[in-house]
């Protein structure tokens, strides 16, 4: 998709690096131990992800987490400066209480945040959210989507989440 769209010329010559929480020789998905408010999976990204994806030319690096990857994402926002933008694509944040607060008090500040939710999604979360962010960045844009919590609505979004937080 994403090479289609750089092909076609709707998107900027990019790397884009996918992170997967499934181990691959076990096949066992740690996506709740690593996205719940987990500052060693923070620390990850900051001292061996990022450190191996300097090496490409121009990096701007933007976070886009979808569900419990968005609480990853909003999360990463409150501890670490090592991001330009966040795109939070259907926010849950019950798993971890204290993100609002964290990101209240966080040195956050003016980076890009793309919001987005569906009517038949997570939407009972983008209000709070936005409003703790909205005091934090300018740079802020919600979106409101006819779609649901699945990779449909998500994907549907990547145009307008990639080119957002490029420019």
């Amino acid at each position: 998709m994403l090479d289609g769209l750089t092909e076609s010329g709707h998107l900027k010559r990019a790397t884009y690096v996918f992170v997967s929480t499934i181990d691959p020789e076990s096949q066992k998905d740690f996506r709740n131990e690593y996205f719940f408010c987990n500052e060693q999976y923070v620390h990850f990204f900051e001292e061996e992800l990022i450190p191996g994806i300097e090496q490409f030319p121009d990096a701007r690096r933007n976070l886009i987490g979808v569900s419990f990857g968005r609480l990853n994402a909003a999360y990463f926002a409150a501890q670490t400066n090592a991001f330009d933008g966040y795109a939070l694509l259907s926010p849950i944040t019950y798993p971890c209480e204290r993100l609002n607060k964290e990101l209240i008090f966080s040195s956050f500040e003016n980076y890009k945040v793309y919001i987005s939710t569906g009517k038949r999604d997570a939407e009972t979360y983008v209000d709070g959210l936005y409003l703790v962010l909205q005091s934090k960045t300018s740079q802020i844009r919600v979106v409101r989507t006819e779609g649901a919590h699945d990779f449909e609505n998500w994907n549907n979004q990547i145009r307008e989440v990639v080119n957002f937080l490029g420019n």
